[in-house]
């Protein structure tokens, strides 16, 4: 079974992993994982996973999702808890191979907007989605332009310099013609029922 996970060394081995007093091997080649307190008077424990019972094996597997998805937002407030859990949720239900989320980033524009819109909006989370994915990338940075979207984003996931919005915008007024564009945001943001 191929490795999936970070920290490997040669043969299908993960280097060793404190979590306390306890270290962690796995060896995926062979089916191990090993426990070891580095004690002197006490040998490791070896966990063979092919020896356990069939029924434990998807047990340990949503136990293992659980852990994965939730430790992402671990220590957040609720909305920016959200929007991480969301972030990896849509990761791995991708299809992606990555096992890490976007390795040092966070969560990008869309995800940061339908998080803002959702706090700011008393509207169901799938809506917001629904509306956020249909508009194109320009349009969902007008949107999270807008005074009031921009500083929930700001109190979510910090300052709009960290999140890259200013960037954002002005790669947006390259890419619009003059004119028009006060009525589109009108629209949009009566669309989203926000204030433009």
């Amino acid at each position: 079974m191929a490795n999936t996970t970070g920290n490997h060394v040669a043969g299908g081995a993960e280097k060793a992993r404190a979590n306390g007093k306890v270290y962690v091997t796995v060896n995926r080649d062979i089916g191990t994982i090993t426990f070891d307190t580095k004690r002197a008077a006490t040998q490791p424990i070896v966990f063979h996973v092919a020896r356990v019972a069939a029924a434990h094996h998807e047990n340990a597997e949503y136990h293992g999702w659980i852990q994965r998805i939730r430790d992402k937002a671990a220590g957040q407030n609720a909305d920016k808890a959200y929007a991480l859990l969301r972030g990896v949720v849509d990761h791995y239900e991708s299809g992606s191979t990555d096992w890490d989320m976007r390795p040092n980033r966070g969560p990008g524009l869309e995800d940061m907007l339908i998080a803002a819109l959702v706090a700011l909006k008393d509207k169901p989370e799938n809506v917001i989605r629904a509306y956020v994915e249909a508009k194109s990338a320009a349009a969902q940075r007008k949107i999270a332009a807008m005074p009031d979207v921009a500083a929930k984003i700001a109190a979510l996931f910090g300052t709009s310099e960290e999140i890259d919005l200013d960037d954002d915008l002005d790669s947006f007024e390259r890419e619009t013609t003059p004119g028009g564009d006060e009525d589109e945001l009108d629209e949009m943001a009566d669309e989203a029922g926000l204030e433009a």
